[in-house]
């Protein structure tokens, strides 16, 4: 039995495409949301003109308060003071950020007073008035039409001289549709004025109507007030941000006007779909649709201003719906673009307002939790439901429509996600896009381009789970919720780490991936989506067997559903045992590397030896699941990335159980703890090696047909070797115990006679001591850069770099044996000063992970004493360079 022949014998069986959330009601929210947070720059600018100064004062006052709060140039006391400011400017930081709630707060507000009053305007303006009695039967023919379309209040007709065409507008819950005059004459019988009826009927019902109004009304308050600073400056003869400031302006009018018309063309396509969905129903919007004037535009400005599709467009996705559920570049950069221009001003925003103490982000986070579920429904929905349709197309025997492009969107976000941080007002009057080095907006490039392959790729695994749901909702929700977490997590993690590399460049960010990124949100959302992948790999061949529900079809059929006359493509099957084993000889290839890094650095004797233990494992094992991953995209581009979900976490494990099993046998603990330190920051760096990993595949090619086989063992080739690579280039990064502990100053020249060593101990051995504290003191300003990002990285530079220093330092000085009693004076100063400096790291670094205050006290005290005594040592040590004898 064909396709066409479930339905009735004279009818055409489409796909209802509808049944699945369309992208564009994310996309409406999402430029409804970069409208509205346009006001948080306005109401940063205006808090600047009036309060500016007085702010200013204040804050200068903190820091000059906070000055005896921390001495010294090391990372605690940097750390103190920075707090310190933080908790006087507070106060003063949170009515500025009140001030940019405000600003978005009166865009919003505004906005609704407009929509309120637009029904009346638009009324006035065009004459809009109820049909007069004459027209009795008119309404009773529109009241009964919308009686069958589901609304829930009557809409109310209206007539006017200026209506060439239907179009619906009102309040929520208050709709006037206006009819023109062809359509009030024909609505006296059933006809093709029907069609249009309905597809303003079904406007309403899809909240087009609240959606469009509403961004038009937010639009008319907030274009005014954008143009406000750009007037006071040229008025105030203060010109220092309207050339940033301007440019920036005018290109977001333009993205108003742009994204506005293509949002609108989208929502007529699922008008006409809602309006045609019986057959009886289809032929009369097909005949409404030769009346209506035809809105084909020539010129390729023209398209993008155009607020309806062209009849011929329109006409070909009523016969086949399935086209217009590919997701493209436009659609892609428009949101990623759209994502990029919120982030800066909710970060701006949101940091004041909290006015949190100590070295958090929350603008970062705060951001993502706001742009990362928009670009989830929107981009990645999107790339979902297209992925099913396809799936259905074939499996119904339906024509097969052209497939998504994987690139198209992928370089769309990568596109979009720059110029939108270039392009944000809340970067204007900074830097490059507010980085010093613009090569960081590789990282978002990246991050995002990957993200795109990876949802791509699991929604066309997950694409024939829709022949297992008996409800619509059972498909579209858990690919909702999937999209949502993803995209929030790439969003935040691309956002977090661009603003790491530009506040601490790689070294803290090599730092901060595995103590600033071992939280749970990372962590939860691999597991997440690796479930998700492997049930999905299960009930494949289930679901492969299984007809078209009768509900992703209409007409539905009168019995039954649609049955399968095609199936998936053996190219898209993943076998959950044959990855796990993938993964875990990948893992084996990367516990031998941990392995042998161990055998050559030798036991783990001293802090420094720990401390490289404790990053190099979940370097290793991320790098373990990173490259098993790649190995599998470039093998399999089309659902690589999603087989790596069940993979790379083979991988991790497996590395980290051959690393736990040698650390066992060599007599080490294990603790929950312990394996924990190791296992949540490798599942967070594998995450984000396997984002990366699949932007190699943003553009998949499609391997020859019958080389599934050789695909396979390609794959696991190509895993083993990446993961070796992977796995040495970490370790290789790590310097080794012996060469940290063969590295010190050991070999400090000895005086052969006392008469020598005044001479020898002032001008060699005691500049060799300072050069080496120097040195020490210039990675204490480097754990300063990190402790106002992060204090756990700044607590891990300082017991992986600063103590292992000083502990050397302290051993090289207390094996010098001096040979007279007034040298041994001078040296005993130094060697108790520098067993200080052990302690007080060691105590900041505790009270940084702790972020204990009172050890923060007892650590500046400690300081203090060390100071006291490196300053006696050093006046010392002059005045023998000077007299050749100390007092």
């Amino acid at each position: 039995m064909s396709p066409n022949s479930s339905a009735s014998s004279d009818g055409v069986t489409r796909l209802n495409v509808l049944s699945y959330p369309s992208p564009t009601t994310g996309r409406y929210i999402l430029f409804l949301v970069a409208l509205v947070a346009s006001g948080l720059f306005v109401g940063s600018w205006l808090f600047n003109e009036v309060n500016g100064d007085a702010w200013a004062r204040i804050v200068a006052g903190c820091q000059e308060t906070a000055a005896s709060a921390g001495v010294g140039s090391s990372p605690e006391a940097v750390l103190a003071r920075v707090e310190a400011a933080q908790r006087c400017a507070a106060p003063a930081e949170r009515v500025r950020g009140v001030w940019h709630v405000g600003g978005a707060a009166a865009v919003a507000i505004g906005g609704l007073v407009v929509l309120r009053a637009m029904p009346s305007l638009v009324r006035r303006r065009r004459g809009l008035v109820a049909p007069p009695p004459k027209y009795g039967l008119v309404v009773s023919r529109f009241e009964e039409l919308a009686g069958t379309t589901g609304l829930r209040r009557m809409p109310q007709p209206v007539i006017g001289p200026q209506v060439p065409d239907a179009f619906s507008f009102g309040r929520p819950g208050e709709y006037t549709v206006a009819l023109p005059r062809w359509v009030v004459v024909g609505l006296q019988r059933p006809g093709p004025a029907d069609g249009v009826v309905r597809h303003e009927f079904a406007h309403i019902r899809h909240r087009d109507v609240e959606l469009a109004w509403l961004a038009r009304s937010v639009w008319y308050v907030v274009g005014p007030l954008l143009l406000i600073p750009a007037l006071w400056g040229a008025l105030s003869g203060d010109l220092s941000l309207v050339g940033q400031y301007l440019w920036r302006t005018v290109l977001l009018a333009v993205a108003v006007e742009l994204v506005a018309a293509a949002l609108l063309r989208s929502r007529e396509h699922d008008a006409d779909l809602r309006a045609g969905d019986t057959d009886v129903h289809l032929e009369t919007l097909r005949e409404a649709l030769k009346h209506v004037g035809d809105s084909s535009e020539t010129g390729r400005l023209k398209q993008l201003r155009a607020r309806h599709p062209g009849r011929d467009d329109r006409l070909r996705a009523l016969e086949s719906p399935e086209l217009i559920t590919r997701t493209g570049f436009v659609d892609a950069a428009t949101a990623a673009f759209l994502g990029a221009l919120v982030l800066p001003l909710v970060a701006s925003a949101t940091a004041p307002l909290l006015a949190l103490v100590g070295p958090t982000m929350p603008g970062e986070g705060a951001g993502a939790l706001l742009v990362g579920p928009l670009l989830g429904l929107t981009v990645g929905m999107g790339m979902w439901r297209a992925r099913t349709m396809e799936e259905a197309s074939r499996t119904a025997g339906f024509p097969a429509p052209p497939e998504s492009s994987r690139g198209m969107v992928a370089f769309g976000v990568a596109t979009g996600l720059p110029l939108g941080a270039l392009s944000s007002l809340g970067q204007a009057g900074t830097t490059v896009a507010g980085l010093t080095d613009p090569l960081w907006l590789v990282v978002p490039v990246i991050i995002g381009a990957g993200t795109v392959a990876l949802t791509d790729s699991l929604g066309r695994l997950w694409a024939p789970m829709v022949r297992l749901a008996d409800r619509p909702w059972k498909v579209w929700l858990p690919a909702a919720g999937a999209n949502i977490v993803l995209f929030t997590a790439s969003t935040w993690a691309w956002s977090s780490l661009q603003a790491g590399f530009e506040l601490v460049g790689w070294p803290g960010v090599r730092l901060w991936l595995v103590e600033g990124y071992s939280g749970p949100a990372l962590v939860l959302t691999s597991l997440a989506l690796s479930s998700m992948a492997v049930l999905a790999a299960l009930f494949r061949k289930r679901a492969i067997t299984r007809p078209v529900p009768s509900w992703l079809v209409r007409p539905r059929p009168t019995i039954g559903s649609v049955p399968v006359t095609a199936s998936a493509t053996e190219d898209d099957n993943v076998s959950v045992v044959r990855c796990v084993g993938w993964g875990a000889a990948s893992g084996l290839v990367g516990a031998v590397v941990l392995v042998g890094w161990r055998l050559i650095t030798g036991p783990a004797a001293t802090e420094t030896a720990r401390w490289e233990v404790a990053v190099t494992v979940p370097w290793v094992g991320g790098a373990a699941a990173g490259g098993c991953v790649l190995g599998l995209a470039l093998a399999r581009p089309k659902v690589g990335p999603a087989a790596g979900l069940v993979a790379g976490p083979a991988a991790l494990l497996v590395t980290l159980l051959g690393f736990l099993a040698f650390n066992l046998s060599r007599g080490g603990a294990l603790t929950a703890e312990f394996v924990g330190s190791f296992l949540w920051p490798a599942i967070t760096i594998g995450f984000l090696l396997s984002l990366c990993a699949g932007a190699t595949t943003a553009h998949p090619w499609h391997a020859r047909s019958g080389a599934v086989g050789r695909r396979a063992v390609l794959a696991w080739a190509l895993s083993l070797c990446i993961t070796a690579v992977a796995a040495l280039v970490v370790v290789g990064m790590h310097p080794t115990t012996a060469e940290e502990e063969g590295s010190g100053e050991r070999s400090a020249p000895s005086p052969s006679t006392p008469g020598q060593e005044q001479h020898t101990y002032a001008t060699m051995l005691a500049p060799q001591y300072g050069r080496a504290y120097q040195q020490m003191d210039e990675e204490l300003v480097t754990a300063s850069n990190l402790a106002a990002s992060s204090s756990p990285a700044a607590a891990g530079h300082l017991r992986s770099v600063v103590l292992p220093r000083a502990v050397q330092l302290r051993e090289t000085a207390e094996a010098y044996a001096p040979l007279t009693d007034e040298v041994a004076t001078i040296h005993s100063d130094l060697v108790a000063a520098l067993e200080l400096t052990e302690e007080k790291t060691t105590m900041f670094a505790d009270a940084l992970d702790a972020q204990d205050p009172a050890l923060y006290d007892r650590a500046l005290a400690v300081q203090e004493e060390e100071y006291a005594l490196l300053n006696r040592w050093d006046q010392s040590v002059r005045r023998l360079q000077e007299t050749g004898t100390a007092p």
